[in-house]
């Protein structure tokens, strides 16, 4: 058994697409998911091996840390929210539309940059509305742009599926002012203790899929 905790879209949006690879290529080990973003300090005793992923800025305290993603940040939104109101060809047109904001959450209380940080990078911040809307869960407002509500910030490893699409969502600036992120998605394991050899393949896949998706993030770039 191997108990994995994660931050609920994270886990949501990223973590349960790839699983079935796992269980088709190698299987062979119950695994229980929490939505969870506390700081813990996993343990293999117990129930089971205990994993977490987590978002924030490492060193992590009294666990083995391993980089799994980085990120970025950048708008995103429908295409048919742009056909509707016109197309944002500058970051000033984006007076026209609603911005949504997420309250990201870390274990150790690290600031994400916002809309507001993202505005002013661009030169803006005076001529656009700061956001109307805001959620605790980024992925509340995933679902909200995905529906067209307006545009949000959005973390590079929670949409990329999304915006292979074309369709779910699309990026209005393309490329450009994307705003990097100093937070990380981390893998965090005992310190202490072997883990079984089930869990160690579970681990080294895990790993093996953060250097997949990597790969693609910088082809699509």
């Amino acid at each position: 058994m191997l108990t994995l905790s994660a931050p609920p879209t994270f886990l949501q949006l990223w973590l349960l697409p790839r699983l079935a690879t796992f269980e088709a290529r190698i299987g062979g080990l119950d695994i229980s998911l929490e939505s969870n973003d506390a700081l813990i300090v996993p343990t293999w005793r117990g129930s089971g091996a205990r994993l977490a992923i987590r978002y924030g800025r490492g060193p992590w305290p009294d666990v083995t840390n391993y980089r799994l993603l980085g990120d970025e940040l950048f708008p995103v939104c429908t295409p048919a929210l742009l056909k509707q109101h016109g197309q944002p060809m500058k970051p000033a047109d984006l007076a026209r539309h609603t911005l949504l904001e997420v309250a990201w959450n870390s274990p150790q209380s690290a600031t994400v940059p916002g809309w507001q940080t993202w505005l002013e990078t661009v030169g803006v911040a005076n001529q656009v509305s700061p956001p109307q809307r805001r959620y605790s869960l980024s992925g509340l407002a995933v679902d909200q742009a995905i529906a067209g509500r307006g545009l949000m910030l959005a973390s590079l490893p929670l949409v990329m599926d999304r915006l292979a699409s074309g369709v779910l969502m699309i990026r209005p600036f393309g490329e450009q002012h994307a705003l990097a992120s100093p937070m990380t998605y981390d893998l965090l394991t005992p310190a202490i203790g072997e883990a079984s050899p089930a869990v160690a393949r579970f681990v080294d896949w895990l790993l093996q899929e953060a250097t997949v998706f990597d790969g693609e993030a910088n082809k699509a770039h």
